[in-house]
């Protein structure tokens, strides 16, 4: 939420609703904040990802192409004996930074 436009859009929902931004800001972050949190929380052993659905935009969630892809990243990883390889995505990144 760090654009002009949607700072923009912001003031304008928050003035045609009656909240404050910062209310405002809190009610469109939620639903993100929600899914981080439930993807953070995953079994990435067991490799069991949620699916998470959010009304009206999107539904996120781990496809069986992808978990392959893990679990093949996760057996180099155990067969190597190193914790990261150089030149993939072994480590699986949050959605958002800590403290964002």
């Amino acid at each position: 939420m760090r654009s002009n436009n949607t700072k923009q859009i912001i003031k304008e929902l928050a003035r045609e609703h009656k909240f404050s931004e910062k209310e405002m800001e809190t009610l469109i972050r939620t639903p993100f904040d929600f899914l981080t949190e439930t993807m953070r929380n995953a079994d990435r052993d067991k490799l069991e990802f949620p699916s998470v659905r959010i009304k009206y935009f999107a539904t996120f969630y781990c496809s069986e192409t992808r978990k392959r892809y893990f679990k093949r990243i996760k057996k180099l990883v155990e067969d190597a004996g190193r914790e990261s390889i150089s030149g993939t995505r072994a480590i699986i990144t949050p959605v958002y930074p800590e403290g964002d």
